[in-house]
């Protein structure tokens, strides 16, 4: 599978005891899904 093929998307989390936490104590991860191969449009 190509990264061109991945459909990415950010979350944000609350989780002020996790190292990688901004100041505000929100953790950010990128989630990657396969993109769908329909013709329809969103």
């Amino acid at each position: 599978m190509k990264i061109s093929q991945l459909r990415f998307e950010k979350i944000e989390n609350y989780d002020p005891f996790n190292k990688r936490a901004k100041e505000n104590g929100m953790v950010m991860e990128y989630v990657a899904d396969a993109k769908r191969n329909s013709k329809l449009k969103r």
